[in-house]
């Protein structure tokens, strides 16, 4: 099967073999001819058999019980509240004094990130070309320059994309579809006119397949995975897109837009099944995460997820089961870049340090990004919901945000010791509704606000109103990160969530909270939300012995 050849190191052993040739070119012109032939019918043939498949295999299956979103509601004692709003109270010392924690071995149940959260390489079935980046979405950018290296040393030429993009025009890809506020362009030729489901006979579906698989519809996926490129759509926003074209072109939420949403993703390389109840075709997706609110299917030991329906009782449903291939790949929650969607700016907000002055950040957010943070579903690895605050806090910040506070922060940082560093980040987050709330993050539950317990993503901090201890402890992670370079872990105390940073030599002066892990790293307290913001000090009323935590990716 194709997934399983490297057709990078093929194409490479045959440049190198031929490059000195006299007619290398016309050799290597004929390989890749035949290359690209032998390509093309995998394809077919793949795509052929599971037509059949489509047309004889479906079974009954009942869904699996959602599993509920946790909730956890923010419980800060009632002393830490009333100091946070009067800060006459706010006398020094007023914590858990460091002798009392200092070294206790951290017994809590510490979850490595990397180990759960991972983005596996999704192969599409189709090649598709890359004007921007010149590279095929089947190689990493690491596998792609050092191609680009090895073929400058042996050979005057390179390969060419299958099909040329460049300067295209609107009259080249006439179907334009609106996602998040960013105007967007794919070629369906005649698609939407000849797609009809007539009924849900597998047969029918079977044909369907046929008709999308077809060489004229081969350029509609090479532009949806260009957009996914351009983007930089993440698995979960690049299958919203796929909906949003769909919607568009085959009516909203009908038979065909799901079944060419299910087909477009499936030849992008990742994990459907198709399923029907009520007259009503459904498309299944697979998911690494758990995903919160959703009833699932299991189908040969994988969760599979309804998209685009927001049923939350219990059904049963005809689908099939099989896979196109072996080498599909579930979608994943995680983020390693944000979408980058037209902007729509928000308001300025101003956020100051009382006690450092030059520690300030003015920013403005796209809203566009905000609105798709709105719909992100909820997910995690288990119902531990750190694992769930996990993936917010690994997601990064948008380039458009960064380039507006990380230059004045990391100027008002120059110079100082990692620990001032973070002392000064801590002041910059702590919550002052008693002072000037309109240049600080005012602390509000998410129950009084949103009506249940809601975690945000960095920039949703940074934009809406009222936050609470695990916006400022996500977003705090993601500062020190950045900024200074740090391990940073998630700390979970029932009903508050905090930080711990890794400096590289042990903190001196009265707090020293700390966290010490089976390695001997040590990991101090640093609680955006406190009244004192200073690294190494605990909240009142929380336990490190009891404590849960997480340590995030750099």
């Amino acid at each position: 099967m194709i997934m399983r050849l490297n057709r990078a190191l093929v194409l490479l052993f045959v440049i190198m073999c031929v490059g000195t040739h006299a007619n290398g070119q016309d050799l290597f012109d004929r390989f890749k001819q035949k290359a690209d032939e032998r390509y093309d019918n995998f394809r077919k043939e793949a795509n052929a058999r599971y037509a059949k498949v489509l047309a004889e295999s479906w079974k009954k299956f009942s869904s699996v019980k959602p599993v509920e979103k946790p909730e956890e509601h923010d419980k800060l004692p009632d002393e830490v509240l009333e100091k946070m709003k009067n800060p006459e109270l706010m006398a020094e010392g007023v914590t858990v004094a460091g002798s009392e924690t200092a070294g206790v071995r951290f017994r809590g149940a510490l979850l490595e990130v990397k180990k759960f959260f991972r983005n596996k390489i999704v192969k599409p079935m189709v090649e598709y070309r890359n004007e921007r980046k010149g590279q095929s979405s089947s190689e990493s950018k690491k596998e792609v320059q050092e191609k680009k290296k090895e073929v400058a040393k042996v050979s005057p030429f390179e390969s060419k994309p299958r099909v040329s993009v460049v300067n295209a025009t609107a009259a080249d890809k006439p179907n334009a579809f609106t996602y998040y506020g960013t105007n967007m362009r794919v070629n369906m030729g005649d698609l939407p006119s000849r797609l009809k489901l007539v009924n849900l006979e597998p047969k029918t579906i079977a044909n369907a397949w046929l008709l999308c698989s077809e060489d004229a519809y081969t350029e509609l996926i090479q532009d949806c995975l260009e957009l996914k490129d351009e983007y930089k759509l993440c698995d979960w926003a690049y299958l919203q897109m796929l909906k949003t074209l769909s919607d568009e072109h085959l009516g909203k939420n009908s038979n065909e837009s799901t079944f060419l949403t299910a087909y477009i993703f499936c030849q992008s390389g990742y994990r459907i099944r198709l399923g029907q109840t009520e007259g009503r075709l459904l498309m299944l997706y697979g998911s690494e995460q758990m995903v919160y609110n959703q009833p699932f299917f299991k189908m040969e030991n994988m969760n599979l997820y309804p998209f685009g329906t927001n049923v939350k009782r219990m059904f049963t449903i005809q689908a099939c089961e099989k896979a196109i291939n072996d080498s599909e790949q579930p979608l994943s929650m995680l983020m390693t870049e944000e979408p980058v969607f037209d902007a729509t700016d928000s308001k300025v907000r101003y956020i100051e340090s009382d006690k450092y002055p030059e520690m300030k950040m003015q920013v403005k957010v796209n809203e566009n990004l905000i609105k798709f943070f709105n719909d992100y579903p909820v997910s995690g690895l288990d119902t531990n919901p750190i694992s769930r605050w996990a993936l917010y806090a690994n997601t990064p910040l948008a380039e458009e945000v960064k380039n507006q506070i990380y230059p004045d922060l990391s100027k008002a940082m120059e110079g100082l010791s990692d620990v001032d560093k973070v002392r000064r980040l801590l002041s910059l987050l702590q919550p002052r509704e008693y002072n000037k709330p309109e240049t600080s993050l005012q602390y509000e539950y998410d129950e009084e606000v949103w009506g249940s317990d809601r975690a945000f993503f960095a920039e949703e901090t940074l934009f809406y109103p009222y936050s609470d201890c695990e916006d400022h402890a996500i977003l705090f992670s993601r500062l020190v990160r950045d900024l200074v370079g740090l391990k940073v872990m998630l700390v979970y105390y029932p009903g508050h969530l905090a930080a711990a940073v890794h400096f590289n030599e042990p903190l001196k002066g009265k707090y020293q909270d700390r966290l010490v892990l089976e390695s001997g790293d040590e990991y101090y307290i640093c609680d955006p939300t406190n009244y004192i913001p200073e690294p190494g000090v605990t909240m009142e009323g929380m336990d490190n012995s009891k404590a849960n935590a997480i340590v995030l990716e750099m």
